[in-house]
């Protein structure tokens, strides 16, 4: 995957140099190109090192991880072609998420979003 617009990032189908690499059930943001651009990739794949990958914790429900993928391009007003994003800047990122009265995340919210 790299971080173009076309076929959700897709630019070929590749053997794995190695396994540790492969990924799956993550979402990649673009450093390049169009920054913080989210997609998530409930399949397996590789990634090109102008993105970040973003694996959710274990235990963490797809449908939380679709929404943090997708409230996450709120985000993207901060970075244009002249601002780009990169690790350093993407890792203090915060993504807002849906929270009930007690200010934990909202599952019954996402789970409808999805």
């Amino acid at each position: 995957m790299s971080c173009g617009e076309l076929e959700n990032g897709l630019v070929g189908f590749f053997a794995a140099p190695d396994k540790t690499l492969v990924r799956r059930n993550a979402f990649i943001v673009a450093y390049n190109g169009q920054p913080l651009n989210t997609k998530f990739h409930p399949y397996e794949f590789l990634a090109k090192d102008d993105i970040a990958v973003c694996t959710p914790k274990s235990g963490v429900a797809m449908e939380t991880t679709i929404v943090a993928a997708a409230m996450l391009k709120i985000e993207k007003w901060r970075y244009s072609y002249t601002c780009k994003c990169f690790k350093e800047k993407f890792t203090g990122t915060k993504i807002p998420m849906p929270v009930d009265e007690h200010g934990n995340l909202d599952v019954d919210v996402m789970n409808a979003f999805v």
